[in-house]
């Protein structure tokens, strides 16, 4: 059963069953024109539970810059995320742009120039990957960056496939 009440000042949303947020409540009285169904979506995404959003919603809240991401793994916008004074958590979840990610890596093998096993450059990047991936996702993404590296001859593998050793390439 959905029961809705509007007061002149307050809007209320109670669903019997199913707990909202109450920040989400912030987001209605500070963007007035904010539909019901879209606080319930953006308390689903806020949750992890993406995959509940159907995808045809999910790409209009996209459009309005209230959600980023893609299926399942939407996070709530920068905007939103401000509005809820969660920009920290946004992002965590969404992470650092792979070039930052790059560059990171690129100036830490400046300072370690007898390089760095890929297990010291996982401890390095992980905590900047976006949160939102899972291991073998971060993992994966950890190799395309040190591959694309590698193929700009940025880094070597003085190691081997097994047993990695990035170090910088010296031009």
């Amino acid at each position: 059963m959905l029961e809705i009440s509007t007061t002149v000042r307050q809007k209320t949303l109670e669903i019997y069953g199913k707990e909202i947020d109450k920040k989400f409540t912030e987001i209605l009285v500070n963007k007035g024109d904010m539909e019901f169904y879209k606080t319930i979506i953006l308390d689903k995404i806020q949750k992890g539970r993406g995959v509940e959003v159907d995808e045809v919603e999910a790409r209009k809240l996209a459009k309005e810059k209230l959600i980023e991401g893609r299926r399942p793994n939407y996070i709530l916008s920068m905007k939103v995320a401000e509005i809820l004074g969660r920009e920290v958590e946004h992002t965590e979840k969404k992470g650092f742009l792979d070039d930052e990610i790059s560059n990171f890596i690129i100036k830490h093998l400046k300072n370690f120039p007898n390089g760095q096993t890929r297990r010291q450059i996982n401890d390095l990047v992980w905590k900047y990957l976006p949160g939102i991936l899972n291991e073998k996702q971060k993992r994966r993404k950890i190799n395309n960056i040190l591959t694309k590296l590698s193929v700009l001859e940025k880094i070597k593998n003085y190691g081997t496939r097994k047993f990695p050793l990035w170090k910088l390439v010296i031009n």
